[in-house]
């Protein structure tokens, strides 16, 4: 009888201890599905984000084609004017080009007679759309990549001294 007493007392604790058993294996799987769904959210994040970044530089809600990251340099012989012409030109935006003005200052040359457009990049077609916008010949762009690019500039502008001539409208960019 004792002995009967023990071994039922041993099977009513090891069905508890069983039963606490399957609670814990419940919460080990939800706790992994939760760590999961963390990891799925987080790849995500990250695989949205390089995306962005590997296209150039993130885009704020704009239907342009082509994005240009301008520096305007001042060859024109007065002072001021570079400010001007960076003001004018800062958060431009059409269908076809959108304007970042990130640098601006003076060029190596004191004065120089005509305004032209450098790109930075190989790929010079934003600086040749920058061009024709701006109403300057596109077939006059050079191509020159920055030996240290730390503000990404894609395109810039050496104003010279017939800064009069630069127009921004739309009616520039349809000529080709």
């Amino acid at each position: 009888m004792l002995h009967s007493k023990s071994s039922e007392h041993h099977e009513s604790s090891t069905s508890h201890s069983g039963g606490g058993v399957v609670r814990r294996s419940r919460l080990v799987r939800w706790l992994e599905y939760l760590a999961g769904a963390a990891v799925v959210i987080v790849l995500a994040y990250i695989v949205f984000f390089s995306v962005r970044i590997a296209r150039g530089v993130a885009r704020t809600g704009s239907d342009a084609e082509l994005l240009v990251r301008l520096q305007v340099l001042n060859a024109s012989g007065r002072s001021g004017m570079v400010s001007w012409i960076a003001d004018r030109l800062n958060g431009y935006s059409d269908r076809e080009l959108e304007i970042k003005v990130v640098d601006s200052g003076n060029f190596d040359l004191t004065e120089v007679p005509q305004s032209f457009v450098i790109s930075r990049e190989q790929d010079s077609r934003s600086a040749k759309a920058l061009a024709t916008k701006l109403g300057l010949d596109p077939a006059a762009v050079i191509i020159k990549p920055l030996a240290s690019n730390h503000r990404l500039v894609t395109a810039t502008l050496v104003v010279g001294r017939d800064y009069a001539r630069i127009t921004l409208n739309a009616q520039n960019s349809k000529e080709k």
